[in-house]
């Protein structure tokens, strides 16, 4: 391939000049510093030497170097006295003439900063929750962090499972009343200076409801004074601040003290057959919550009552087949006529059959905590008396996973705006408290919320060959559980934007059936341009933006392709794709361009001159791929697009369409 000159490169001589100096300072002894000084070499063909000046007063300079050569670092020994030196440097051509003065450098104290403690933020949790404090956070701006020392200052007392971690864990204590926790957090750099911060941590009391406690079942005879006994009812976490008695079967009573612990009344007359009374007590603890549980007082004349017993409390999962057992229900002195069961606490269930001693029910879906079903048995003799006991089913919550959807696979444009979405994505047995995007491939974007459910971006540019994007969703349900998916966003370079890159560019521009002024072609990116090169018949020619009047090439002639040297990366806008109709090929290499309307494979591009081609080659982003007509199967250039130039080889003349 012919090779480029460098000659048109070289900048203008001026006699003006100025240097950017780079200071830096080196302890070497007691009664010393050695400062050494370095500044860009000067390009004029004619440079002699340069000379260091510096003093104790800015732009006033006590000494000087002398001719130092052409070295473009020099060290000078200045006293240990805290004094500021400044510095400035000149060039000297060979006939003598000296430049204005460099910018000007002084020497200065240097400090090192504290670091930056970050106790992370408050925190609100409750009682016997895993508490992590986190000071990952903390920063140093000129070193690293050494030590952390975290100390609690406020609060109930808790151990820290390691005080001098970044993020130590310890539990939320057991509290009567929510709490505020305080801990300081010391760090301490490399060199050894310190900062601390505060976070705070509330830990919240969680009220439990308090156990109603009617007393024990009676058995009584007419007439008799019968007292209801609501002693046992307990608050574990506070206390109990009302009763209340309420009568709810058999004959009217009249209650005395129904609104205090011990209620009474006279038993009533009944006939033979005795006669229940049932009574439910509330109690309402001190902050508001309420319980209730009842007791049957029987009024008898002989017979006793029967002894209701519902079987064992129990542990099951969701969704299970759950048999409630009171067959071991008895009546000393008769035979138990019925059984009848009746749920008094928790979700509704349905009994298959409420009226025998073992009804069955499935156990319901519940949430993570739990939920606690009651059932109460009433037993009842032949001679009509009663007797109830209860049973608690505890339902354990099973947690499945949630199932995550990153949405479709999406195909756009470089520039448009994107949205992920991850709305499909579902959790059947509860919620998804968390959603969290990250990129796992492709050029590097910047979500604009990455734990939202529909996060957005902005296409990135790319080059003719596109580019895929793959982005992962995790979503963490309120049991703990995780789910994570994937999709992919196929990112296409816009029809009139073409990308060009920092350094070479192997590039075309098909915006006109004629020639066009490189001005018109290049203007809007000229700034960032070096220089642009093209190749016709075995020649080069160039155009040079700081020299366009020695600049031989001055025109973009349709179907060509162009070497474009870029300063910095920059994107060129083009009206339209204007069609070539062909393309003269010469013998040997030809520098082209290729103006379809899209892009085409490799074996349909050149297939009217595939027999005159030797080799096909492209420069993309820094490297460079190619074609070999002959072994397709080893080539890593597979499609040309618009946009891109091409060396095309060929064995002789012929005429390109495509």
């Amino acid at each position: 391939m012919p090779a480029l000159t460098n000659s048109s490169f070289l900048p203008g001589f001026k006699r003006i000049l100025f240097y950017t100096a780079i200071l830096s300072i080196f302890s070497i002894s007691a009664y010393a510093r050695n400062v050494t000084l370095t500044w860009d070499p000067n390009s004029e063909p004619d440079l002699s030497h340069y000379v260091v000046y510096w003093g104790i007063s800015s732009g006033d300079y006590s000494y000087n170097s002398g001719d130092i050569g052409l070295a473009t670092e020099y060290s000078v020994e200045i006293p240990d006295d805290n004094q500021v030196y400044f510095f400035a440097v000149t060039a000297v051509d060979e006939a003598g003439l000296e430049s204005d003065y460099s910018n000007e450098v002084s020497t200065g104290e240097v400090s090192s900063a504290p670091p930056d403690a970050h106790a992370g933020p408050d925190q609100s949790v409750y009682e016997g929750e895993t508490v992590t404090l986190d000071g990952s956070g903390s920063s140093d701006p000129d070193g690293s962090i050494t030590q952390w020392q975290w100390a609690q200052t406020a609060g109930t007392s808790v151990t820290l499972d390691d005080p001098s971690s970044a993020q130590p864990v310890f539990t939320a204590p057991s509290i009567t009343e929510s709490e505020s926790l305080t801990f300081v957090l010391t760090v301490t750099d490399s060199d050894g200076l310190t900062d601390t911060d505060t976070c705070i941590i509330n830990v919240v009391f969680v009220n439990e409801p308090p156990t109603a406690s009617a007393g024990a079942d009676q058995n009584v005879e007419e007439g008799m004074q019968v007292v209801l006994n609501g002693s046992g009812s307990i608050d574990v976490d506070g206390s109990i601040a009302s009763y209340r008695w309420v009568q709810t079967g058999g004959t009217t009573v009249e209650l005395e003290n129904a609104a205090t612990m011990l209620a009474t009344f006279t038993s009533p007359l009944v006939s033979p057959e005795g006669e229940a009374l049932t009574f439910e007590l509330t109690v309402t603890d001190d902050q508001g919550l309420k319980s209730t549980d009842t007791c049957i007082v029987n009024i008898v004349w002989v017979n006793d009552p029967p002894v209701a017993i519902a079987g064992s409390d129990q542990n099951v999962e969701e969704g299970m087949q759950v048999a409630l057992n009171g067959s071991g229900s008895l009546d000393a002195d008769g035979s138990i006529a019925s059984y009848r069961w009746v749920q008094t606490g928790g979700i509704i269930v349905e009994l298959d059959n409420p009226l025998t001693p073992q009804p069955s029910f499935t156990s319901p879906l519940v949430n993570p905590e739990g939920e606690a079903l009651i059932f109460e048995l009433t037993v009842t003799d032949d001679q009509g008396l009663k007797g109830t006991d209860s049973c608690i089913v505890n339902v354990v919550w099973v947690n499945n996973p949630p199932l995550a959807d990153a949405g479709e696979d999406q195909n756009v444009t470089a520039g448009e705006t994107v949205a992920l979405d991850g709305s499909a994505s579902v959790d059947y047995d509860g919620d998804i408290l968390s959603y969290r995007w990250t990129q796992t491939g492709g050029t590097i974007v910047i979500l604009d919320d990455p734990a939202a459910v529909n996060p957005s971006f902005t296409a990135p540019p790319v080059d003719s060959q596109g580019e895929i994007l793959i982005f992962k969703l995790v979503i963490t349900d309120d049991g703990g559980l995780k789910s994570s998916s994937e999709c992919i966003i196929d990112v296409t370079p816009s029809p009139h934007v073409l990308p060009v890159r920092s350094g070479w560019n192997l590039v075309s521009i098909s915006n006109s059936e004629t020639a066009t002024s490189i001005e018109e072609a290049f203007g809007q990116i000229m700034d960032k341009i070096i220089s642009i090169w093209s190749f016709d018949e075995g020649a080069w020619r160039v155009y040079n933006p700081a020299d366009i009047e020695s600049s031989d090439l001055l025109e973009v002639e349709p179907g060509k392709g162009l070497w474009v040297n870029m300063r910095e990366d920059a994107e060129l806008s083009i009206s339209e794709i204007a069609p070539v109709e062909s393309t003269d090929i010469s013998e040997g290499w030809n520098l082209v361009g290729f103006a379809s309307s899209g892009a085409l494979d490799m074996a349909d591009a050149i297939s009217s001159i595939a027999e005159n081609v030797t080799s096909v080659w492209a420069y993309i982003s820094g490297k460079w791929q190619v074609y070999d007509p002959q072994n397709p199967e080893f080539s890593d250039l597979t499609t040309m697009a618009p946009g891109n130039g091409y060396w095309i080889k060929a064995r002789t003349a012929c005429s390109w369409i495509y």
